[in-house]
């Protein structure tokens, strides 16, 4: 008698099982690989974004080598490239990341600082070409050119510096 309830018993076991495991799925934020990453992000020096311990590299834009310069507003001072200050002072909340899959590298991908929602937060490569600290890839859409275009007109960034400038200043 006892044994014709094992059958409802196990299944009940299961489905809890199946309930616990989603359930810290979900509190500890794992997902697949090719899934949207939501979390604090670490700045890496190269401008690429650590999310959830996976790394990802802005879709789009292309980091414009600028030097190394010190962020001295900050204790101890932060030094590296200008593209990687300006995000690292940007990026104070979560960033959420979705991978590129029209890309052939997964670990491309559009982050948002400051989102909680997909569609919410701020574009970071939008944010570094705004600020004249990265370009619009040839294939970027053309919100991306375009803010390229204005950070070009408004001297922002590398832009802001002219070469004759640096050689023979003005008096």
């Amino acid at each position: 008698m006892a044994l014709r309830h094992v059958g409802p018993i196990l299944l009940c076991v299961k489905y809890v099982l199946f309930v616990l495991l989603a359930a810290a799925a979900v509190v500890l934020n794992v997902a697949p690989a090719g899934a949207q990453a939501v979390g604090p992000a670490v700045v890496q020096t190269d401008a690429s974004l650590i999310v959830n311990g996976r790394r990802f590299v802005l879709a789009d834009i292309v980091i414009v080598p600028a030097g190394r310069t010190c962020d001295t507003g900050v204790l101890p001072a932060t030094c590296g490239s200008p593209a990687y200050l300006a995000l690292r002072r940007q990026v104070q909340h979560f960033v959420a990341c979705r991978p590129r899959f029209d890309l052939p590298d997964p670990d491309v991908a559009e982050c948002r600082h400051n989102a909680r929602y997909p569609s919410g937060g701020e574009d970071l490569g939008a944010f570094l070409i705004a600020e004249g600290w990265a370009t619009a890839s040839p294939t970027a859409r053309p919100f991306y050119q375009t803010l390229e275009q204005i950070a070009r007109s408004q001297g922002r960034g590398v832009w802001g510096t002219r070469v004759d400038e640096l050689i023979a200043p003005a008096r």
